[in-house]
């Protein structure tokens, strides 16, 4: 996940991937100021519904692979309008061909996890009381931001706790964010909330962080310290979102190529951490990371070793051509005919991470529910894939996200 302006992110978990009328890729095209066509790419609400299983080894036809999904400037009443009409929509028969489905019974249990952005309260009125908690398994809390010292802090004690003077942070329980999440952690018992550090604009530190295991068991610890010790029982786990190791993310980014090791020897320092604290409260705390779609996967992460170490991985698969200037798919599901980078779709980056030897059940796949909008692209095959003057910019309030957001894989 990335700083994005005001967005909810959702997962869902379904049973199977494939191609069908349940998929609706969107490629619309409109008269552009100039006279020449403009094309708009997105994916449809319905792609919720339709996944195809990746593993058939022995013998088992399906596994359970997480499904995540953005929802970007999306009221929580109409979040919860959408996963209703998706429910109608895995109900509905047309939504896909007859499979044969397996009855082992699944190693985990679906997860149904959210992104929060704290700062969505301040700028799009974000309201945590009327999210869905009763169907989210998981809210993760973005972010927390690694100070100077090495240590992880508070991303804004204003909006986190209500400390909004120079004073510090709060003492009292009840103030901010924090508070919110609270009283809807009451009103759903059975939902787990986690704290992510970093992302697009607060990974320059990640680096030095890793780099020894002094320098790791003192993150390490501040993080254990901030997010469980010091909010009595609200945390369950910790999210690392460091965009991203070795190479990638902001120009002004610390990266170094023993990165890809450090990355691993960090996330393994946290879950020391977490499970001597977990051994004292009688309980077991939560470890997951956000990680890259592309291919540069292998470069950036010792994937095996990390899958090991996490509860699971949420892959950021969309963005795919937001750094480029190819009118193309945000999310695409399957290569298209013709298109010039048929490593960035959806299927290809779980292919990746499951011959990297993670397992589906350890996936949480990302879907967006924005487009991106094209200027100057030819009337051919749609204009999709083509080349434009520009790359993709920002469509109507409410349907897209800044033009600043970054690339993903």
């Amino acid at each position: 996940m990335s700083n994005r302006t005001g967005w909810v992110g959702m997962a869902l978990s379904a049973d199977w991937m494939r191609p069908s009328r349940c998929v609706q890729l969107i490629a619309g095209r409109r008269q552009g100021e100039d006279g020449r066509q403009e094309t708009a790419a997105g994916w449809g609400v319905l792609e919720l519904g339709c996944w195809l299983t990746l593993d058939e080894r022995a013998g088992r036809s399906l596994t359970r692979p997480a499904v995540a999904c953005i929802v970007a400037a999306m009221h929580p009443r109409r979040i919860i309008r959408v996963l209703a009409a998706t429910s109608l929509a895995l109900a509905a028969d047309a939504c896909a061909p007859k499979v044969q489905v397996s009855t082992a019974p699944a190693s985990e249990p679906p997860r149904i996890v959210g992104y929060l952005a704290s700062w969505g309260v301040r700028s799009k009125g974000t309201r945590i009381a009327e999210l869905p908690g009763a169907q989210l398994t998981h809210i993760i809390y973005a972010f927390a931001r690694i100070g100077e010292d090495g240590r992880l802090a508070l991303g804004d004690p204003c909006l986190d706790t209500g400390a909004c003077d120079s004073t510090g942070l709060s003492r009292t329980a009840d103030g901010g964010n924090f508070a919110e999440l609270r009283r809807l952690k009451e009103r759903h018992p059975h939902l787990k909330l986690l704290v992510a550090a970093g992302g697009w604009t607060g990974s320059g530190r990640f680096s030095d962080v890793a780099l020894t295991p002094e320098s790791r068991r003192t993150f390490a610890q501040s993080a254990v310290d901030l997010v469980i010790r010091r909010t009595n029982g609200l945390f369950d786990g910790i999210d690392i979102d460091w965009e991203y190791p070795v190479r990638g993310g902001l120009a002004t980014n610390v990266t170094r190529p023993e990165d890809r090791q450090n990355c691993t020897l960090l996330l393994q320092a946290l879950r020391a951490q977490l499970d001597e604290q977990g051994a004292r409260d009688g309980r077991r705390y939560l470890l997951t990371i956000a990680t890259i779609a592309g291919p540069a996967v292998f470069a950036q992460l010792e994937l095996g070793a990390v899958a090991a170490t996490v509860d699971w991985l949420n892959v950021m698969t969309y963005d795919y051509h937001s750094g480029s200037k190819i009118a193309h798919f945000n999310a695409p599901l399957y290569t298209a005919t013709g298109d010039p980078t048929p490593g960035f779709t959806v299927d290809s980056t779980v292919r990746r991470y499951v011959h990297g030897g993670v397992s589906p059940t350890k996936l949480v796949i990302g879907l967006p529910f924005y487009g991106r909008v094209y200027g100057g692209v030819a009337s051919t095959n749609d204009g999709l894939p083509a080349c434009t003057r520009a790359g993709p910019g920002r469509m109507a309030h409410g349907h897209g996200l800044p033009s600043d957001h970054p690339p993903r894989p």
